[in-house]
């Protein structure tokens, strides 16, 4: 008998542990059993917790948030797409250049074209004369500038001395020994654009041609 009693205590006690582990498990709860003098169970009471234990749980199911979510949520947003442009792209152009163009073309929305003559060495002219002229009889002597070494270049403007534009413009050089006044002018050359020319003579005539 006492023997009976004794497995039916030690069963009711697996049994009772079991029960605390699922309930335990399943609500976060824990009860006291008590074994009858048939071997059945009766649920006496529920088991509290400790104040300690319920601050841990409370504490694990609080650190459970990550406080890195918080904390990338309060992050400030990205200034760096905010920053001013950069300035480098607005320097000012590079002056050389206005400078070089101002020096050498010496040209404008005005000018027809600007025109460069080599004369030969044996020439020996002191002084070089740009006579431009069209159809219409119009004409003008535009200032000569002597390059060296017997190159002569001027800028032909767009309009005549009297302020009338050429139709058809074309020149002529004119080589002056300033010792024995001899002149060697060269034949009538149309304009079309700016170029470089080589004084040449061809029998009795003086002519352009292009380089």
């Amino acid at each position: 008998m006492k023997r009976r009693q004794i497995t039916a205590i030690i069963a009711a006690l697996a049994l009772a542990v079991t029960s605390t582990a699922l309930l335990t498990g399943c609500v976060g709860k824990s009860y006291y059993y008590k074994v009858n003098d048939d071997g059945s169970l009766e649920r006496v009471g529920e088991i509290k917790k400790s104040t300690e234990e319920a601050a841990s749980t409370t504490s694990t199911e609080t650190s459970s948030t990550d406080p890195t979510e918080e904390s990338k949520s309060e992050e400030p947003a990205d200034d760096s797409s905010e920053e001013p442009a950069d300035e480098s792209s607005e320097e000012p152009a590079d002056e050389s250049s206005e400078e070089a163009s101002s020096d050498s073309g010496e040209t404008d929305d005005n000018t027809l074209a600007v025109l460069t003559v080599e004369m030969p060495t044996d020439w020996d002219a002191q002084d070089v004369v740009f006579k431009i002229s069209d159809s219409n009889a119009k004409s003008s002597s535009p200032e000569v500038k002597s390059e060296g070494d017997g190159v002569f270049s001027c800028t032909v403007s767009k309009f005549a001395d009297d302020g009338e534009a050429f139709v058809d413009a074309k020149f002529n050089v004119v080589f002056k020994k300033g010792e024995s006044g001899t002149t060697k002018t060269t034949e009538d050359t149309v304009i079309s654009g700016s170029k470089t020319y080589t004084a040449v003579q061809e029998g009795k005539k003086y002519i352009l041609t292009e380089k």
